[in-house]
């Protein structure tokens, strides 16, 4: 029972047994539904959005501005507010003339108000 095409080897017992290998295994085929589904490429004609040419800041003067209308519910009331004032409008003007690197007129809007509420309240006697 000895197969030509096999190697022998020696037993233990004196005998030759034949060593049979295990029949070489051909990779699984792979199936169109097994491989992963990813989304479909974006039109030819959607252009991502343009990324600003300058990183925009903060104006500093809006705030100081801010800080200084607040600080001023406690601390000097009509001088602190008239600074804030004057410091929102220096905000105001320097995002005006930046072409849009300088942002905060936000900032100098709230402070304005809080300074004028808190001139209006101080004026009242309140």
């Amino acid at each position: 029972m000895t197969n030509p095409e096999l190697p022998e080897q020696p037993s233990s017992g004196g005998s030759i047994e034949p060593i049979e290998s295990p029949a070489p295994m051909a990779p699984a085929p792979v199936t169109p539904s097994a491989a992963p589904v990813w989304p479909s490429p974006a039109p030819a004609s959607a252009t991502p959005p343009a990324a600003p040419a300058f990183a925009q800041r903060t104006s500093g003067n809006a705030i100081a501005a801010l800080i200084l209308a607040i600080l001023s519910w406690v601390f000097c009331p009509i001088i602190l507010a008239i600074i804030a004032l004057v410091l929102a409008a220096k905000a105001d003007r320097e995002v005006a003339a930046s072409d849009g690197a300088v942002t905060s007129s936000g900032l100098s809007l709230t402070a304005k108000i809080v300074a004028w509420v808190n001139i209006g309240v101080a004026a009242a006697g309140i």
